[in-house]
């Protein structure tokens, strides 16, 4: 038995800011000769409501009985913020990314951050029509809607900014510092064609922008698709590169599988110094990709300051004299009775006080940020942007 943040704002704001201006005309019409134990089984929102407006010293007491058992109740609660003890990254080959998203979502949603190869767009597509739940706009850098292109989408709820001064004209990458805590992490996703650029030109260019990265950090991860496979033993160059920088590749599976071969050209590389809890493939369908989506999980202290959107109620504006109409005229005996049990005389009760609050308390949704300081309101913030 329970009841939605919501009702229970309703419930405490009622009572709370509410009370001093109900008055109660007549005879309550509820049956208050219910057991005890039916009293402790209703929800807490139900019985401080009630109380607003029930003039019974028993009823009031059996409230403060439950106050004092629960201790911990919140006048205005919403999320905590939420503490992650790791990093979870993924990165596919897509073939194209349009028309993709709606398949893609689903994959993503469990990684704060997703990497995306060869996604064939240009500059007349809008990121607004790219968009994924829960991650910011992403960070592109296109080539044609024929080919190449790579894309990052990093979780609304992480602190990041692009590194363009690690980028090289000559090869495509995109670099973003990531800002934790405790550390500044950098991620590379990466893309390289045998079209493009040479391996030997590839190796020197990403080589220079690693080690401008490790002067700045030494948590460095590389991620994407760079068509040379790890598995072939004879592709020394790019293991020595990676060895001078104390890196490693941390998958040994192939990531790219067909009839002729396999081959693992998606590596997920990472500096020695991170610690990786796991890393793998993940198989995803054949008409989005031909390449296996991989992907790592870094053990790292992420305390995260979740912003979510809250119904407030304007409790100044409510119309109390309809309010008390609408309390007061309604026949509470066929809500709370004998003949039906506590959850649903408490789902009763809810949905009727709850439409009875929706008529009489003008709400809005507003977006509420964690770190904003009590003080901060959407008046201060507006004049800001002026």
């Amino acid at each position: 038995m329970g009841n939605t943040l919501e009702s229970y704002r309703a419930a405490i704001g009622t009572f709370y800011s509410v009370t001093h201006k109900l008055i109660f005309h007549g005879k309550p019409q509820i049956n208050f000769n219910l057991r005890y134990n039916i009293y402790c089984a209703i929800n807490i929102f139900c019985l401080l409501i009630l109380a607003s407006f029930v003039n019974n010293d028993q009823f009031k007491f059996y409230r403060l009985i439950l106050l004092l058992i629960c201790m911990d109740v919140h006048s205005n609660p919403g999320p905590d913020s939420n503490e992650t003890h790791s990093l979870d990254i993924i990165h596919l080959n897509t073939r194209s990314i349009r028309n993709k998203l709606d398949y893609l979502s689903n994959v993503v949603d469990s990684f704060q951050i997703a990497c995306f190869s060869e996604t064939h767009l240009d500059a007349d597509i809008n990121s607004n029509n790219l968009t994924l739940e829960g991650f910011d706009e992403p960070l592109r850098k296109d080539r044609t809607r024929n080919g190449g292109g790579i894309m990052i989408y990093i979780s609304s709820l992480l602190q990041y900014n692009r590194r363009h001064d690690l980028e090289s004209p000559q090869i495509e990458t995109i670099w973003v510092e990531i800002k934790l805590k405790d550390r500044n992490l950098l991620l590379c996703c990466l893309y390289r064609s045998d079209f493009t650029a040479s391996q030997s030109v590839f190796i020197t260019d990403i080589q220079n922008s690693i080690e401008i990265a490790l002067d700045y950090t030494p948590h460095v991860i590389l991620t994407g698709d760079i068509n040379i496979d790890f598995i072939n033993l004879t592709n020394s160059q790019l293991r020595d590169c990676l060895s001078i920088f104390n890196l490693r590749n941390v998958l040994n599976e192939p990531t790219r599988v067909n009839a002729n071969s396999a081959t693992l050209i998606d590596p997920v590389i990472v500096s020695d110094v991170c610690t990786v809890l796991d890393s793998g493939t993940l198989s995803v369908d054949e008409f989005i990709s031909d390449h296996k989506a991989t992907y790592v999980s870094l053990q790292i202290n992420i305390t995260i300051s979740m912003s979510y959107y809250r119904e407030v109620w304007n409790y100044k504006n409510v119309d109390t004299e309809r309010l008390n109409q609408l309390i007061g005229t309604h026949d509470w005996d066929s809500v709370m009775n004998e003949n039906c049990s506590v959850d649903e005389a408490c789902v009763n009760f809810t949905d009727i006080f709850l439409k009875f609050c929706k008529e009489c308390i003008p709400c809005r949704k507003v977006l509420i940020r964690q770190n904003d300081k009590p003080w901060f309101n959407s008046e201060l913030r507006f004049n800001l942007r002026i």
